[in-house]
Parts: structure tokens; C-alpha cells; sequence
């Protein structure tokens, strides 16, 4: 097949054909480089999002590389063919780091192209033993690109990293949509609309599937930093109920993607369980969502990096470009159609890796949690501050603290002023703390970041914040706190500690249970620790915290890594508070 142009070109169209195929394809080569360029500055650069600087300074590189070779190609053909063909075979490759093998063939494909042609032109006047040589070139060029593609994702994301088979619903009048907030008596529904917000927007709910009857409705609110963007609060639910609900258009229920549930957990003593999971590629349809919908928690705690979007600028409009985009993806949508968030970012999505308080994105970031969040009240600040929040779901308390918008960067020099809370976020957190000990049984703070980290060279992790750290386990000594256990993200493995490792006071009597589990879809990797219950690196992985509750002094904890294959990869129980704890 290679062969044919080539034939074509001696037979049918000689040289004066062959130079105008030539001109395209010194044209094209220029036209390829600058629509790759700008899909860079668009939505970016492909990373993995933990590798660094190496993966943006290599493929910026080989794009140059591309850009001189075409130069080159201008006056000696064939080098100038051959180079682009090599920094082709690089970007198609790189671009695994984000994307899937096939997508990255496809872009080493469209910058082949012109050195494809080039190479056809030049085979014109030959004989068909080097045309045929030619054409075998080409077939090994493209099956190493796809080779070398396939071999860059299998190293960051493994082959346990498969894909859901759900596909996307058609869209009626809703675009995606999701809930959270939710608490016995109330829920918060945020969702976009292919069209403008306007009066005749509501959403009907009802404690029967049925919504053509018995039904109640609330009007929208439209966000104010989207007109296509609508947040509905629900009151005056009943506790331990489960409703099911849809947005009504201008008379018309939404047929597909504006449906959902949710349940209201009950007052009092309760059994449920929660599930918390983080670090997601962007676009990521892994089947790690629908594992998660299976065991059907009563809440799903993204516990950061819900999309890597890595963004680097105070826009708005990117955050809701990559938050819907992972919205709009047939297993995460399912989930998060059928089980309410309480959602806290990390660095991915908030800014780049390892931002804080000085990423140009922190305004941009705070404007867009609040308009597209179903969320808990943010006690910082209503209009802008850290995301942290609290709730209480039966007699246990819940503390999400955010430890990317107020936190110092990790580089500044160790000292007690080095913060990752803030201050004003630290008194809060230390006055949650006080106010539920001995009130409930359990107190789960959402720490998006690893506790446990005894290094000499500390990562992006509370060992970078050491004094704050150890101030905080203090205050857990010197306050008795009992019933507390760490649930965090970002180390991109399943892992727990009894408390052997957590205690960082200065006296003592502060060690609490920590979880670790992550990643939805991410390469396997190993932060901190130890863990006095092991750690499991891997990818595709999510925690499980169940919670039995029958009205005690105590309650039962069981925490289970969990594989999206529904395998138990890790397992701890306890009864909290514990007797050992202080």
C-alpha cells in the first residue's frame, strides 16, 4: 500500500507531481507543529503529573526538534525526513503519559505525515526493491511509535488500569450533574445545562422512582460564574430516606444525564459506609468508578486530585473545562449520578504539582469550587478562602481541611510559623477537634496529604510542615482527643496504621489510625509510611470505611483497600475510641 503513491508518482505524474507533493508536505510539517503547539497552551502539555519538569522540557524539545528538522528538509530532504520522523516517534510516545496509546499513534501519525511524503518523493525514480524497503521502514516506524506509546503507559499506569465499558448517555437538556451537601433533612445538587439557566429550570424529587407523581421541586440558582450552571438545594428531607430526582426544563423531565439519588442518612446511631479515593487522570473513564458504585456508599470522598488538570493561571473557564470533563465521563458520571460527594482538593486540581497559597490559580480555584461544588458550608469564607467544611452523618464527625490554598511552599525554611492550614484554618480545625471529642465516637478528618512520613528528605507531604505536624499531634495529646482517624489521598497506594507511626507529639499519647487509598487512575506509587498494616502500591484502587454504629459507647471501624476488580487488597478494624487511644 506504501508502494502505490510511490508507483503513481513514476507512472502517472512524474516530476512535476512529485514537487507538489513535495510543497504539501513542507507545508503541512510547519501547519502540524503550530496546531500542536497550541493544543499545549490549551489544554496543556501530556504528564503524568508527578514525573516533574523532565516530561514538559522533553517534549518542548523534541517539538523544537521537529521545527529545526523542517528547516533542515527545506534544503537536504531527507534528513530533514528522517529527524522528523524521530521527533515524531518521540511527542506519539510522550503523549502516553496522559492519553491512551492509540491517541498518542494518532498524533505521531499527524506529524509523520510530512516526512512521509518527503520520503515518497525521494523513492520516485527507484526500483521497487527500495520502494518495497521503503514501505517495510514505514510500517516499523509507525508499529514502534505504537510500540513505544504503549510501553510509556503500561510504565505510569500499568495493565491494571482498565477502562469502564459504560458509554456516554446522549445529552437532553442536561449536560452532567452531581450532589452533595447532604445531610438528614437536606442535599445540594449542582448541574449544567446545555442551555442557559432561566426561571423555568427546577428539579422534581421524590421518595418514589416515579417522579410523574408525588413529587416536590425547587427552583434553581443560577451560578454567577456560569450562565449554564445551576445549583438546586434540597430541604425538609426525610432522614434515612433515599430520593431519587431529575431537572425539569421548561415542563419537560430530563430524559438521560440530568437523573440521580441519593440517600439522607438518618439522626442518630447508624451503620453506613463511606468510600474515599483520589488521583484521576484527566478524561479518565476508569472502571475504579464503577467498582466505587458497586458497594454503594452512602458518600464518595474524593480526597483530592480529582482530575489532573494542572492548571497554572487564574481562568475560570479551565477549571470548568477539565472539572466537566471528568464529569461528563460515563463511569465517573454514573457514580456520582447515584452517590453524593464531599469533595476536597489536592494540588492537581486545584493548581500545578505541589501548589500552594502562591499559585496564580488560587482565585480561580476558589471561585470555581463554590460555583460548581455541591458542597457543605465553607465557614472560611463564603466568596472566597480555603474549602474547609465539616458535617456529621450519624455519630460521626467529619473535618475537611484544605492544605493547598493557605499552605506555605514546601521549600520555605522549617520553623514553627511554616504552615500548611493557615492560621485562621488551623484555629478552626483545633476548635472542630475540641468540640466533638467525647461528643462522638469517631471524628474523620479528610487530610488530602500523607500524615506519616519519617524520611530525612520529606516529600509533598506533612513531613515538609514538621513543626505544624507536631503541634497539631500536641494538641491531640494535651486535649485527650479521642476517636480520630486520618483519611487521605495522594500517595498513589492502599495503606493503614494502627496508630504506631501517627504519634508526632513531643510527649506522647497522640497516635490515631491513618488510611491511605488512592489512586482511581493513576501509576502505582509509594509515599511515607511506615505503616504498621502495610502499604499496597498499585493503580485503579479506592478505600472502603464501614461503619457500625448500635447506639454503644463505641462504634466498629473496618477500613478495606479495594481494587477495581472488587478484590480486597487490605484490611483493618478497630473499635473507636479505642481503649488505647488517649
Amino acid at each position: 500500500m506504501v508502494g502505490m503513491p510511490v508507483l503513481a508518482l513514476r507512472g502517472g505524474f512524474g516530476d512535476r507531481a512529485a514537487r507538489t507533493v513535495e510543497r504539501v508536505a513542507l507545508a503541512l510539517a510547519p501547519l502540524a507543529a503550530v496546531a500542536l503547539a497550541v493544543g499545549a497552551l490549551i489544554v496543556g502539555v501530556p504528564h503524568s503529573g508527578e514525573a516533574g519538569f523532565w516530561e514538559t522540557s522533553a517534549q518542548g524539545g523534541l517539538l523544537a526538534l521537529y521545527g529545526l528538522a523542517w528547516l533542515v528538509a527545506l534544503r537536504w530532504r531527507m534528513i530533514g525526513a528522517t529527524v522528523m520522523t524521530v521527533a515524531a516517534v518521540g511527542l506519539g510516545a510522550l503523549s502516553a503519559l496522559q492519553y491512551r496509546p492509540w491517541q498518542g499513534l494518532g498524533l505521531a501519525l499527524l506529524l509523520f505525515a510530512p516526512a512521509g511524503l518527503l520520503w515518497l518523493t525521494w523513492q520516485r525514480s527507484r526500483g521497487p526493491v527500495p520502494i518495497l524497503a521503503l514501505a517495510t521502514v514505514l510500517a516499523v516506524v509507525l508499529a514502534g511509535s505504537g510500540t513505544a506509546a504503549t510501553r510509556v503507559w503500561d510504565h505510569f499506569y500499568g495493565p491494571k488500569s482498565p477502562q469502564s465499558a459504560l458509554r456516554a448517555l446522549p445529552v437532553d437538556q442536561v449536560e452532567w450533574l452531581w450532589s452533595g451537601g447532604v445531610t438528614a433533612t437536606s442535599a445540594a445538587v449542582v448541574a449544567g445545562l446545555a442551555r442557559p439557566v432561566g426561571d423555568d429550570v427546577r428539579l422534581v424529587f421524590s421518595t418514589s422512582p416515579d417522579l410523574t407523581r408525588a413529587t416536590s421541586s425547587v427552583a434553581a440558582v443560577r451560578s454567577p460564574a456560569d450562565a449554564h450552571v445551576a445549583r438546586f438545594d434540597l430541604v425538609g428531607l426525610a432522614p434515612g430516606a433515599e430520593y431519587h430526582y431529575a431537572i425539569r426544563v421548561a415542563g419537560q423531565l430530563d430524559g438521560t444525564r440530568g437523573r440521580g439519588r441519593l440517600r439522607t442518612p438518618a439522626q442518630g446511631a447508624q451503620s453506613f459506609s463511606f468510600a474515599f479515593a483520589s488521583c484521576a487522570r484527566l478524561h479518565t473513564n476508569a472502571r475504579t468508578f464503577d467498582a466505587i458504585r458497586a458497594v454503594d456508599p452512602l458518600l464518595f470522598l474524593p480526597t483530592g486530585d480529582l482530575f489532573y488538570g494542572d492548571i497554572a493561571r487564574n481562568d475560570v473557564g479551565q477549571y470548568r473545562r477539565d472539572l466537566v470533563g471528568q464529569l461528563t465521563e460515563p463511569a465517573p458520571a454514573a457514580l456520582l449520578r447515584e452517590v453524593p460527594v464531599a469533595y476536597m482538593w489536592d494540588d492537581h486540581d486545584y493548581g500545578r504539582n505541589d501548589a500552594d497559597r502562591t499559585s496564580p490559580s488560587r482565585p480561580a480555584a476558589w471561585t470555581a469550587y463554590r460555583a460548581f461544588v455541591p458542597h457543605y458550608p465553607l465557614v472560611l469564607g463564603a466568596d472566597e478562602g480555603p474549602v474547609a467544611q465539616a458535617f456529621t452523618i450519624g455519630r460521626v464527625r467529619f473535618i475537611l481541611t484544605d492544605l493547598r490554598s493557605e499552605r506555605d511552599p514546601k521549600t520555605d525554611p522549617a520553623g514553627a510559623d511554616k504552615t500548611m492550614m493557615g492560621p485562621e484554618q488551623r484555629a478552626w480545625f483545633e476548635a472542630e477537634l475540641l468540640a466533638a471529642n467525647k461528643r462522638f465516637p469517631l471524628i474523620v478528618w479528610v487530610s488530602s496529604v500523607p500524615w506519616i512520613d519519617r524520611s530525612a528528605s520529606p516529600g509533598d507531604d506533612w513531613g515538609a510542615y514538621a513543626d505544624e505536624r507536631t503541634a497539631i499531634a500536641q494538641f491531640v495529646a494535651d486535649h485527650g482527643i479521642r476517636g480520630l482517624v486520618l483519611v487521605a489521598g495522594d500517595a498513589h497506594m492502599v495503606a493503614a496504621d494502627d496508630g504506631a507511626h501517627s504519634d508526632f507529639s513531643a510527649t506522647g499519647g497522640a497516635g490515631f489510625p491513618v488510611l491511605q487509598a488512592a489512586p482511581l487512575d493513576q501509576h502505582p506509587s509509594s509515599k511515607g509510611g511506615p505503616y504498621s498494616e502495610g502499604a499496597v502500591p498499585g493503580t485503579g484502587q479506592f478505600g472502603l470505611v464501614t461503619v457500625t454504629d448500635t447506639g454503644g459507647p463505641t462504634v466498629g471501624v473496618e477500613f478495606r483497600g479495594i481494587s477495581n476488580d472488587a478484590s480486597t487488597l487490605l484490611r483493618y478494624a478497630w473499635t473507636s475510641p479505642s481503649s488505647s487511644t488517649p
